[in-house]
């Protein structure tokens, strides 16, 4: 009973988020940390105590894309360079006030530094709100380079505008 229990543990880890991996490898730390005691007992004499262990409290921030005011749309960019520099591409989303999708994009960029394709994503996202006559804008992008000349968005709430970068860097333009 007791292996299936810790393979069930594992298979439901494998298929999880970064979370999920942590809690399939924490039997594997507490069995080994476990064992290490019991020789430390057993052959040495050394018994230790559990208050030892230190206990770090941290606070979860939830990040998520939030949706523009009414009357508004919201354009989010990435740049995306694999290599930095390398090939790069850059990509973005057009969402109205409820949150839907107007546009979608990813555009290969060539060859460039990640600077520059987040400057150009940012440039073909405006092109793109100009093309489609929005003028109330709110534009979100995670590039801590251009922090200076805009608010910064956590790569989380960017993550759409992200994939869509890598893929116009690997994959060439899509509309």
């Amino acid at each position: 009973m007791r292996y299936e229990t810790c393979l069930s543990w594992f298979r439901r880890a494998s298929n999880a988020s970064q979370a999920g991996v942590i809690l399939g490898v924490l039997p594997i730390v507490i069995s080994w940390r476990l064992w290490t005691r019991r020789c430390k007992a057993r052959m040495e004499g050394k018994m230790e105590s559990g208050q030892k262990v230190p206990i770090k409290q941290q606070q979860i921030n939830y990040i998520a894309w939030s949706k523009p005011a009414q009357g508004r749309v919201k354009l989010n960019t990435d740049g995306s360079s694999l290599g930095n520099p390398g090939e790069s591409g850059a990509g973005g989303v057009i969402r109205d006030m409820h949150g839907r999708l107007l546009l979608a994009f990813a555009k290969n960029l060539g060859y460039g530094n990640s600077t520059y394709t987040e400057l150009r994503a940012l440039l073909e996202g405006v092109k793109h709100c100009k093309n489609m006559n929005f003028s109330a804008v709110d534009i979100e992008m995670d590039s801590k380079v251009i922090l200076a000349w805009k608010p910064y968005i956590h790569r989380e709430g960017n993550a759409v505008a992200d994939w869509l970068a890598r893929r116009g860097a690997s994959d060439g333009d899509v509309e």
